[in-house]
């Protein structure tokens, strides 16, 4: 039991601490930097409500197929790849 609570408590630190926030922060500078057109930061930032408020919707969808530690996996292995992908300077933008 504990270490479901654990997991969860993990997943949430990380998807809303990191994933959600951690975005918001740095699109300032990706603009004034030049890696971002304000274009392409309004874009970024609808993704990332969009994903905050359909992640809720299809968390109790794939509640039904799998666990909820094995959703918590997925989402730490996405969310990993997601900074690292997004890290790579040669990449295009649609990989943000």
């Amino acid at each position: 039991m504990f270490s479901r609570v654990f997991t969860c408590f993990l997943a949430t630190f990380v998807a809303n601490g990191l994933a959600r926030f951690g975005y918001v922060v740095i699109i300032p500078i990706l603009i004034l930097s030049g890696r971002l057109t304000k274009e392409q930061s309004f874009q970024l930032g609808i993704a990332i409500l969009v994903g905050y408020i359909f992640g809720a919707f299809w968390v109790k969808i794939l509640n039904r197929y799998t666990s909820i530690e094995r959703i918590a996996q997925i989402s730490f292995c996405m969310i990993t790849l997601s900074f690292f992908v997004c890290s790579v300077d040669s990449l295009p933008f649609e990989w943000a």
